[in-house]
């Protein structure tokens, strides 16, 4: 079992001072992997991604198919967003883009 008495003693230090970020590792996230992640955050909202953005490879190809599958849909404001089934199945999709 993991023990938290590190991370507790991190956030609130027993001598009162400012807390700090836990012990925990460091990730450097690549250009490739920025631009899915936040495509990732931006289908998990309501407003959705801009078209555009499901045009950049290597991204694309994952994005015709999940048209295809009904998974997303176009506003007429030119924005893609995630339809009732791709609400239900977005992860089938967010793992193809990462």
């Amino acid at each position: 079992a993991a023990r938290l008495d590190a991370y507790l003693a991190a956030l609130t230090p027993i001598d009162g001072g400012p807390g700090r970020l836990p012990p925990g590792g460091e990730e450097e996230v690549g250009a490739d992997a920025a631009a899915a992640e936040a495509v990732i955050l931006g289908l998990r909202t309501s407003r959705g991604i801009p078209v555009a953005a499901s045009r950049r490879p290597p991204l694309a190809g994952h994005f015709e198919w999940a048209l295809g599958a009904g998974l997303l849909d176009t506003t007429a404001d030119d924005r893609l967003i995630l339809t009732t089934t791709g609400r239900l199945l977005s992860n089938e999709l967010f793992s193809r883009l990462v």
